[in-house]
């Protein structure tokens, strides 16, 4: 069994942010890296917007545009491509369109009142009929395989997938990204915007330390009749010190603190050692979940505040809407990225939605690998 074969392109998100992987992300406090134009009294601010920082494209007269662009390498078989959109108003053709191009084609993908719609070079099909609101934010992710196909997702929900987009037609660039507001008194808000290319790298640092470690856990056994069982040192040790572990994408294992006063990992090849927590207290966390994005979250037994690991490593905590001595216990990562606390004697439940540019799919969610409480 190859792990390597696993659909996991939603979790890894090409952590490598440089040209050189070809991925950009910008939430827009400022217009660059994008370039802006127009035509007309059509035109393009940065402005904050609803508490966001955005970029604006307004169209007041009948015949301007407004548009944004950035030549970025899309780069390998596919690529994903994601912004938060709030249209002031979505008319049936004075519309804002999302054009990307590689050299060779073109996805087109229109936002109007009536729905969204893909061109595949000769007829527009609807993605989903209806989908496009007015006066509210919406997440869009576009899976896009260059042979000529892409998956669109609102809200990290699919609703359209393997939809012919193979325009051989180009809006300029050879390389290039547009988002493109058409004329007739439109205003549209993009709040974020991120770009990822070839984004099944599995030679990725982390993946492949990972890869390497889980493809030798599926593949090991042992010719003896009873499993070879050892000891090792801990850096910390105290009494109901944790419950729960969680193996993170660089391979590390965490404990789950329940009253430890310091975090505690294992490293891939086996070093054992402690980090600060932001928070600690007597029965804090019991089990915890991998986010799509690779943060581990600690789920909260009678902790007062979230807290998590971060993929990069860095801990932090936030706020929580519920919060009792003994509320959960254990949690669940679902598909579409939420993570469900495990109620012990909460009379609510609880959950953190991460809104991944693309959710796991049942096979990682189901994994005896992943997904640990």
């Amino acid at each position: 069994m190859d792990i390597g074969k696993l659909e996991v392109q939603g979790y890894l998100d090409n952590g490598k942010q440089s040209d050189a992987d070809a991925t950009l992300y910008t939430d827009f406090t400022t217009i660059a890296p994008f370039t802006s134009g127009g035509s007309g009294t059509g035109v393009v601010t940065q402005e904050t917007f609803d508490g966001k920082s955005c970029v604006k494209l307004y169209c007041p007269g009948t015949t301007d545009n407004a548009f944004i662009y950035v030549d970025k390498a899309l780069k390998g078989p596919r690529s994903g491509i994601s912004f938060s959109t709030y249209f002031d108003q979505a008319g049936t053709d004075n519309c804002m369109f999302l054009s990307a191009v590689n050299g060779q084609i073109r996805l087109l993908v229109y936002f109007k009142s009536t729905g969204v719609f893909v061109f595949n070079g000769a007829t527009f099909s609807e993605a989903g009929s209806g989908l496009v609101e007015q006066a509210t934010w919406q997440n869009w992710k576009f899976d896009l395989n260059w042979a000529g196909t892409v998956d669109v997702y609102l809200n990290a929900q699919l609703i359209g997938k393997n939809i012919a987009c193979k325009d051989p037609a180009g809006l300029g660039g050879t390389n290039r990204l547009y988002l493109y507001q058409f004329y007739g008194a439109q205003t549209s808000y993009v709040d974020w915007c991120r770009i990822r290319s070839d984004f099944l790298d599995t030679e990725l640092d982390g993946w492949s330390c990972l890869k390497t470690k889980l493809d030798y856990s599926v593949n090991a056994g042992t010719t003896f009749s009873q499993p070879i069982v050892s000891t090792y040192s801990l850096a910390h040790t105290t009494t109901n010190m944790c419950v729960g572990g969680i193996l993170a994408p660089n391979g590390d294992i965490h404990f789950v603190p329940r009253s430890a006063s310091v975090g505690q990992k294992i490293s891939s090849s086996g070093v054992v050692s402690t980090y600060s927590l932001v928070y600690t207290a007597a029965g804090a966390y019991y089990g915890g979940v991998l986010a799509p994005n690779g943060d581990i979250h600690f789920v909260p037994r009678s902790a007062s505040v979230g807290q998590k690991i971060s993929a990069s490593g860095m801990v932090s905590t936030y706020s929580l809407v519920y919060t009792i001595t003994n509320a959960y216990m254990g949690g669940v990562l679902a598909p579409n990225g939420d993570i469900h606390f495990v109620p012990l004697s909460a009379s609510v439940g609880q959950k953190i939605s991460t809104l991944p540019a693309r959710p796991f799919p049942e096979s990682i969610c189901l994994s005896p690998h992943w997904n640990k409480f």
